[in-house]
């Protein structure tokens, strides 16, 4: 009775939770493009000008939310319920906030909270739901990758001089971002091999990681420090456009992705792609199936060997 109790409390704390934390979440994504954006425009610590602060000032708020769900999702949850595996998942949300938007549920194995959605199977049939559901959105927001692309390049001298025109072309990127990281948390989520999901689409991997390379937080404590010339280096690293490197590179993979998306939405083209899929599994089916007989061949022949000798006249 007391572990049934114990139960039907956690899934009342994870009801409860569910939409205000997966709404903080995606607040403190957004947080998050600001601080990147921020910093990508400021030649010194971003948390200098007074929109800095206010922006880190709300995210080092909303962290203890998460910390503290994270607990005591944990210790609510059944007993079976924790172990290392929990541990983790708390950790990685703890690092990374928005990862919350798809957490999956303590007492109901196997099951994730979406808008719209409620509690639902991670299951193949959730997954081509939500391919569905984020095609048409996920092509709208690639294709605001060209206009801003030719500002970029016709019009570099405007965008040098004017201060809202950079802002604007900063928001439409921030906007892209977070719709390709609010995508590929949920959609990896909910996928039944979550790695294969990330090695699969690498390149939404790299759209939502690369712009981390140009926040490069741990390099903006440092060079506060001042310690062993850190101040050189940093000015040494952006003598080599690191922040540049990224920033175009996030931009190109994010054409690449509207290219493969754009080409794989008709339905031959889909099925040439699952055939190929479907072949490469069955050649590694095949290849598998002759390893085994490889090895059930050598057993043979070694137990055929130990049998002569235990038959030969001692």
């Amino acid at each position: 009775m007391t572990t049934e109790n114990g139960t039907d409390r956690a899934t009342r704390i994870e009801d409860r939770l569910a939409k205000p934390m997966f709404a903080l979440a995606v607040l403190f994504l957004m947080l998050l493009a600001a601080a990147i954006h921020l910093n990508r425009e400021s030649e010194e610590r971003f948390t200098e000008a007074l929109p800095g602060r206010i922006v880190l000032g709300a995210m080092l708020a909303l962290w203890p939310f998460f910390l503290a769900e994270g607990v005591t999702r944990f210790f609510f949850a059944p007993r079976g319920r924790r172990n290392w595996k929990t541990l983790t998942v708390l950790l990685a949300v703890g690092l990374f906030p928005p990862l919350r938007m798809a957490a999956h549920s303590r007492t109901r194995p196997g099951r994730m909270w979406l808008p719209g959605m409620g509690w639902r199977e991670t299951d193949f049939d959730l997954s081509k739901e939500l391919e569905r559901f984020f095609s048409t959105p996920m092509v709208c927001m690639a294709l605001l990758i060209l206009p801003i692309l030719a500002v970029e390049y016709f019009w570099a001298d405007a965008v040098e001089q004017y201060a809202m025109l950079r802002a604007v072309l900063g928001i439409s990127l921030s906007v892209i971002w977070i719709a390709f990281t609010v995508e590929f948390v949920i959609r990896c989520s909910a996928a039944e091999k979550k790695i294969g999901y990330a090695m699969e689409h690498w390149v939404d991997l790299a759209v939502v990681l690369l712009p981390a390379l140009e926040f490069m937080p741990f390099l903006r404590v440092l060079r506060a420090t001042r310690v062993m010339r850190l101040k050189t280096i940093l000015r040494m690293a952006k003598y080599y456009r690191l922040y540049g490197l990224a920033g175009k590179g996030w931009q190109g993979l994010v054409v690449l992705d509207l290219i493969q998306r754009w080409f794989s939405r008709s339905p031959e083209a889909r099925v040439s792609r699952l055939r190929g899929h479907l072949e490469t599994k069955l050649e590694e089916i095949r290849e598998i199936e002759c390893e085994v007989d490889y090895y059930r061949r050598k057993i043979a022949e070694a137990e055929a060997k130990l049998e002569s000798t235990e038959d030969e006249p001692g």
